[in-house]
C-alpha cells in the first residue's frame, strides 16, 4: 500500500499442501524481518482509508476512460456502480472491488509508448497497490516472457494497459492521462 513492502500468506484446508508449504518456508526463511512487521502493521492501520480512496478514484477515472475517443475497451469491476457520485460501500469491497483498471488504447505499438512516455504523475512500473498511480504494458512488462499468440489468447494484446490508480486527487489523474492520449494520438507514428 506504501510501495515499500511486498507481504502476503497463504491458506489452505489440504493438509498435503499446507505441508509443501510449511516445508518451503522452513526451506527458504520466509519469515518477516522486524522492519517488515513494523511496516505492515503501519500499512494496515490505514488500509481501509486507503482502499476506499483507490476504488472512488478508479471509480471516476474508469467513467473518464469509458467515454475517450482513443481507449477502445475498459476493464474494471466498478462499471455497475455510480460513477458519478462514487461512494465506496463495504458490499463493493466484499464482492472484490478494487483500484485496477485494465483498458485498451487504439493505435499501435508505438502510439501506446508515446502514451506512456508522456505521463508526467501516472509512473511507469510493474507493481500495484502503491499509494501513486501506477501504469503498466504488460506486453513488454509482466507477460513479456509469453509468446505473442498466448498473449493475445488469454487477453493480452499489444493494445493493452492496466493502471493502479492512485490516492492523488483523480482529477489530476485524470489530467494526466488525458494530456498524455492527446500528446500521444497528435504525433505521427
Amino acid at each position: 500500500g506504501h510501495g515499500d513492502l511486498n507481504m502476503g500468506f497463504a491458506v489452505t484446508k489440504n493438509k498435503e499442501l499446507a505441508d509443501a508449504i510449511w516445508a518451503m518456508r522452513r526451506v527458504i526463511g520466509s519469515i518477516p524481518s522486524p522492519m517488515d512487521c513494523f511496516l505492515m502493521k503501519r500499512s494496515i492501520k490505514s488500509l481501509h482509508v486507503r482502499f476506499k480512496q483507490h476504488i472512488q478514484n478508479a471509480m471516476v477515472v474508469a467513467k473518464y476512460l469509458d467515454d475517450h475517443t482513443h481507449v477502445s475497451r475498459v476493464f474494471f469491476q466498478g462499471h455497475q456502480a455510480d460513477s458519478q457520485n462514487p461512494v465506496v460501500t463495504p458490499e463493493l469491497i466484499k464482492q472484490g472491488l478494487t483500484g485496477i483498471i485494465s483498458f485498451h488504447l487504439r493505435g499501435n505499438v508505438n502510439r501506446i509508448k508515446d502514451f506512456l512516455g508522456s505521463l508526467k504523475l501516472v509512473t511507469l512500473s510493474s507493481s500495484i497497490g502503491a499509494m501513486e498511480s501506477l501504469i503498466c504494458y504488460p506486453a513488454t512488462m509482466t507477460h513479456n516472457h509469453l509468446d505473442t499468440g498466448v498473449r493475445n489468447r488469454i487477453g493480452i494484446t499489444d493494445s493493452l494497459v492496466r493502471l493502479s490508480v492512485g490516492l492523488e486527487d483523480s482529477s489530476d489523474i485524470i489530467e494526466d492521462l488525458d494530456q498524455a492520449l492527446r500528446t500521444a494520438f497528435k504525433r505521427k507514428v
